[in-house]
This record gives structure tokens, C-alpha cells and sequence, in this order.
């Protein structure tokens, strides 16, 4: 059904997404690439901070909205 399309577009996105960091983390933070686990975790870290700064960005704009 179209509920499950979605939803493993989406997953399919976030892996693709935190694929992408833990490549910009290897070349940026060398001192990680050859530490596997510290780079999974340095590279979650940034993947889970940009997720709470959206999640807050979105509070914000809901609180300032004005009733329609």
C-alpha cells in the first residue's frame, strides 16, 4: 500500500542522508575514518543534532503562527 511505499522512501532517505555525514565526517575528522565505531557515533551525533534543531524550528513556527 502506499503507507508502506512511503515511509521506506523515507528510511531509504535517512540511510542515504547519515551515508552521506559519515562520508563528510571520514574526509573532515580524519582522526576518525580508521576508528569505525567513533565514526558511526561522531556521524549520528550530527545526523541526531540536525533532527532536534528541526524538531525546535518547527515548535518555533507552530507557536508564532496565528490562529487561521
Amino acid at each position: 500500500n502506499d503507507e508502506n511505499l512511503i515511509i521506506g522512501q523515507l528510511q531509504a532517505s535517512f540511510i542515504r542522508f547519515h551515508n552521506r555525514v559519515v562520508e563528510h565526517v571520514s574526509a573532515n575528522e580524519p582522526q576518525l575514518a580508521a576508528d569505525s565505531d567513533n565514526l558511526f557515533k561522531r556521524a549520528q551525533q550530527l545526523v541526531l543534532g540536525r533532527e532536534q534543531r528541526h524538531d525546535v524550528l518547527g515548535e518555533v513556527v507552530q507557536t508564532r503562527r496565528k490562529p487561521g
